[in-house]
């Protein structure tokens, strides 16, 4: 994988973290704050640690049980349990892609279910997996066509299909439209 991909993929997976933000109060607050200290404990770390990736996805898991929480609180946790574990590369993508397709088959009308695909697509690319990674983008685009990340999953179906050398001058372009957008926008 060139490293253009690989940059754009942790890239990605930052985002995703971010973007999730914080459930409101509840009952279960104290589980929060719990969850809260795991993730700023593993922002910390230079490493990750298995155990503390381990307490973490166990912490979203009991949180998403709740039934005081919203679906698409679930849902975020659910999807936040999956980026940790596909943060920790290899030997948990394969609970990284069961959380994801939790999040798509019993909150597929939340906007999470789009981002959990996405993420399952990006994994799947990451292992290798081209079929199964152009079917978790194909997936956007027919089940969530409306969402944000339609464009995104159409450019990375698109790239599927290009070569190393095709997909580095694709980014390369995608890089110069980001900026020239962005300074436009100043």
């Amino acid at each position: 994988m060139p490293i253009y991909r690989s940059l754009s993929l942790a890239m990605l997976l930052l985002g995703l973290l971010t973007a999730c933000s914080r459930p409101q109060a509840t009952k279960t607050n104290w589980t929060f704050d719990r969850v809260d200290s795991l993730e700023a404990r593993l922002r910390q770390m230079s490493q990750l640690d298995t155990l503390l990736v381990d307490s973490l996805a166990a912490g979203y898991k009991a949180l998403a049980a709740s039934d005081s929480l919203s679906d698409s609180t679930q849902a975020k946790l659910w999807l936040r349990r999956g980026d940790v574990y596909r943060a920790f590369h290899g030997p948990r993508d394969k609970q990284a892609l069961a959380a994801y397709r939790r999040v798509v088959d019993s909150f597929a009308y939340t906007s999470q279910a789009a981002q959990a695909a996405l993420a399952s697509g990006l994994l799947y690319e990451r292992r290798g997996n081209t079929p199964m990674a152009a079917g978790a983008y194909r997936l956007i685009l027919d089940r969530f066509p409306s969402s944000p990340l339609a464009d995104d999953a159409q450019n990375l179906l698109d790239l599927l299909r290009q070569s190393p050398d095709q997909q580095k001058e694709q980014i390369k372009r995608w890089i110069e439209n980001s900026d020239t957008a962005a300074s436009a926008a100043k």
